[in-house]
């Protein structure tokens, strides 16, 4: 039989999709989806989902605290008001008060005594010495990592938060090198469990995203200053584009089935959190076909093999060809 596995994008206050669309699964089905799949996994805000999953709380209860938390946690610091560049936009107080709330002092051990089958995936950054740290729960050298620490880390995305002190090291946001976890996770897997990729049925929840309504031609690339491509280029396509490759990568893996769900819902930043209402009502439209796609996932049934992106792919009728994502 397939392993099951389920991977939560990184996004930031946008995290509220698959949260809340695990809570449709959670209550819809009465089903405890952490006891229907073999591996979890997630960057950012999805490495935080994971860990308050892997825990033992109610998905209902995650997705009904997660807007009135990020409202907290994305409170700008009065000197980012007045100095953007000066210091991380945000406190880190209320983003660990959120993270300790529902972890506690749990490790990554303790993970496979609440759910014995259930393996996790975690990563960061580690600027200090230019090296890729993943956790996992699988080989038994992390057990003693706290996964309040590890939550802290993975979602430290520069100019957001500060980077974590980890022995000295400074740690940020895994989702600098893989906002949708894919590969670190299906490749850990397959070394770590000795599981063929065309054995692994992968479903990726995505945060949501619109492709730019202008598109970056030559003239406007080419005439843009440091600044102006730091926060419009290079900071949107270190997540928007790790999706793109994501979708081309796993193709090549020759996974068994790939499903890649990603209700676009995204209209502004990560952390404006004036769009939370719009954002909680998107996710519930999709409600109903994220169920028919988790039926799909948890089936043991091989579908055809993908020809052409758009089936994996969440479009509103309203977007349509216009947003279609190319993956050549």
């Amino acid at each position: 039989m397939a392993k099951k596995i389920l991977l939560i994008n990184g996004g930031g206050q946008f995290g509220l999709i698959p949260a809340t669309l695990l809570s449709w699964v959670y209550d819809t089905n009465k089903q405890d989806f952490r006891e229907c799949i073999d591996c979890l996994s997630g960057s950012s805000i999805g490495g935080i989902l994971t860990a308050m999953y892997a825990s033992g709380n109610d998905p209902q209860v995650i997705a009904n605290a997660f807007a009135p938390a990020c409202r907290k946690i994305f409170s700008k610091r009065f000197i980012a008001k007045i100095n953007p560049l000066a210091s991380p936009r945000y406190d880190d107080e209320q983003l660990e008060y959120f993270i300790r709330s529902y972890v506690q002092d749990k490790t990554i051990g303790d993970i496979h005594k609440k759910y014995p089958k259930l393996d996790v995936f975690f990563a960061g950054l580690d600027v200090t010495d230019d090296s890729y740290k993943v956790w996992d729960n699988i080989t038994g050298r992390d057990d003693d990592e706290l996964l309040r620490q590890i939550c802290r880390i993975t979602c430290a995305a520069p100019t957001y938060f500060d980077a974590v002190n980890r022995g000295n090291h400074a740690m940020v946001d895994c989702g600098l090198i893989e906002n949708t976890m894919l590969m670190t996770t299906t490749i850990g897997y397959k070394n770590r469990k000795n599981v063929p990729f065309e054995e692994m049925d992968v479903l990726l929840i995505g945060s949501g995203y619109l492709m730019d309504e202008e598109p970056l031609d030559f003239k406007k690339y080419s005439g843009m200053n440091q600044l102006e491509m730091l926060f419009n280029l290079i900071i949107p396509y270190v997540t928007q584009s790790n999706e793109l490759a994501s979708i081309y990568w796993a193709r090549g893996l020759g996974l068994r089935n790939f499903y890649y769900f990603n209700p676009v819902a995204i209209y502004g930043e990560m952390d404006d959190t004036s769009l939370l209402p719009q954002v909680g009502d998107d996710a519930m439209k999709w409600g109903k076909r994220f169920m028919e796609t988790w039926d799909n996932f948890l089936s043991d049934e091989k579908k055809d093999p993908v020809k052409d992106v758009r089936e994996l792919i969440v479009l509103p009728p309203e977007i349509g060809e216009k947003y279609y994502i190319k993956v050549c």
